[in-house]
């Protein structure tokens, strides 16, 4: 925990009573404080309000800029006197999750004197700890799946990723039959919407077609808080010093004998990258905090939407844990690159729109030749998206190319549409046209400005710090620009 407080007596206390807080770091001025939660690892922060007056400062906007809030990376405390209440808007910054709580405190009284205030410490441990638990089983239940699924629902799969006569999807389909049979890592490369999260399920689901009992677990870097990562992936240690009380086996164990699926893994943190490939090398991994060692059995598969190489190169990626998950990677190119596949790929969708719908709806000749001469920059999966929109539009079971053209403009009328809405709502337009009202022509920006300088100085009747303060710029600003747009007070004024 960070205390940060001018209270010597408070500081102390706290330093002597630090609860189940393995480590209290004490800060007398805010700058100290704000400089020790870069530098420490911190999970919560207790503000003495009695330090700044001013609760909208940039300090809080910045920790919430840098720690994840919401997600219980930090908890953010702060000790106020009940008088700020009525100056400051606690409420909404609280439901902004600015703030986690508050610890109300008389006029003239201090933390020695309330008997609450160490309640008040262990109660909001237990919240940071619920925060972290929720984020971490809203992945766990949205990313691990029941291995007891159908061969033939897995084939119908991949027939949607991989089929196509070219030389590239027969080479994608030799790949993909010989990692079935490999334990080493692998690597699946592909653009965005290539869904390779399916290509690694069929490998899964292929390799253990006789062992239901083999788990499939996805780890979605992506969507995943960076402080939560290693908790997701090695589980954690039973400890409420932790901030996590419950204790977690992580993928690595829950999969222990199945597959472990991690998508985006260029963004996976930098002290995490060193710890993973430690464990790819041993074939062994700990749980944080925890010395006993666990065998890592499970069969992994990384997948990358972006060019690690290039991560290597700009320090974001370690280059040895890029080789030791490159030994067999798997690229998919994009639809742009495979023209030749897509009359397959789209009778394949077709086909599996049909049988879900209880249907037998086609596709005219002209139509799908238009459809099949897109680039398609979200790959099958737009193409997917994009087939499940028309084909409820068909004519007597067939959609044909003009049905095709007024889709497409229909859906640009409705981007258009939804432009000009919020265009129209904007508070920025109202002040545009209230500036450039009686004129003929769209003016320049710098008549835009001086007309706004002018009406906020007529405002304000001629308070050059006022008029900087609403403008949002200095005084020395504002009498440059006064300069610069000739603007007088008196003409202001008038």
């Amino acid at each position: 925990m960070l205390f940060i407080s001018a209270d010597t007596e408070s500081r102390k206390y706290i330093k002597k009573n630090k609860g189940n807080f393995n480590q209290v770091f004490i800060a007398s001025s805010l700058k100290d404080g704000l400089r020790n939660l870069i530098r420490y690892r911190v999970d919560t922060i207790l503000i003495d309000m009695n330090l700044t007056r001013v609760l909208r400062g940039a300090w809080l906007k910045k920790i919430s800029l840098e720690k994840d809030l919401k997600n219980g990376e930090l908890a953010v405390l702060l000790l106020a006197p009940r008088s700020m209440a009525k100056i400051e808007d606690f409420t909404s910054l609280t439901k902004q999750h600015y703030i986690q709580d508050i610890f109300w405190l008389s006029e003239g009284e201090n933390i020695l004197q309330n008997n609450g205030f160490l309640f008040f410490l262990s109660r909001n441990i237990e919240i940071l700890d619920f925060k972290r638990s929720n984020a971490l089983l809203t992945q766990e239940n949205s990313a691990l799946l029941q291995s007891k699924r159908a061969n033939n629902s897995v084939n119908s799969e991949l027939l949607s990723l991989l089929v196509g006569p070219s030389r590239t999807a027969s080479r994608l389909r030799n790949q993909v039959n010989e990692a079935v049979s490999m334990s080493r890592p692998l690597l699946l490369m592909g653009e965005q919407g290539a869904e390779l999260h399916k290509l690694a399920k069929y490998i899964h689901f292929t390799r253990y077609s006789t062992d239901r009992k083999a788990d499939f677990a996805l780890v979605e870097l992506s969507t995943l808080p960076k402080h939560l990562q290693e908790q997701r992936i090695f589980g954690y240690k039973k400890s409420i010093n932790s901030g996590l009380s419950k204790g977690s086996k992580g993928v690595l164990g829950v999969a222990s004998k199945g597959t472990i699926f991690i998508s985006g893994i260029e963004m996976l943190n930098w002290n995490l990258q060193s710890t993973l490939l430690k464990a790819i090398q041993s074939g062994e991994y700990s749980r944080p905090g925890e010395r006993k060692k666990n065998k890592l059995e499970a069969n992994l598969i990384f997948a990358s939407y972006s060019n690690l190489e290039k991560a290597v190169e700009v320090g974001k990626f370690r280059q040895d844990l890029l080789y030791k998950i490159k030994v067999f990677p798997i690229e998919i190119p994009g639809l742009k690159n495979r023209k030749s596949d897509i009359p397959e790929i789209l009778d394949e969708y077709v086909k599996r729109y049909n049988k879900k719908k209880n249907t037998n709806i086609a596709l005219s000749p002209e139509a799908k030749l238009y459809i099949c001469n897109q680039d398609w920059p979200g790959n099958v999966a737009q193409l997917k998206a994009y087939i499940a929109a028309i084909l409820p539009l068909h004519q007597k079971n067939m959609v044909h190319l003009k049905t095709l053209m007024k889709f497409e403009a229909q859906k640009k009328s409705d981007q258009g549409s939804a432009f000009f809405r919020e265009e129209i709502y904007s508070p920025g337009l109202h002040l545009f046209q209230s500036l450039t009202e009686g004129m003929n022509e769209l003016p320049s920006w710098q008549d835009v400005e001086r007309t706004y300088l002018i009406q906020v100085l007529d405002k304000c009747y001629g308070n050059y710090s006022q008029a900087a303060r609403v403008i949002g710029i200095t005084r020395k600003t504002l009498y440059t620009k006064m300069k610069k747009y000739r603007i007088l007070n008196n003409r202001a004024s008038n």
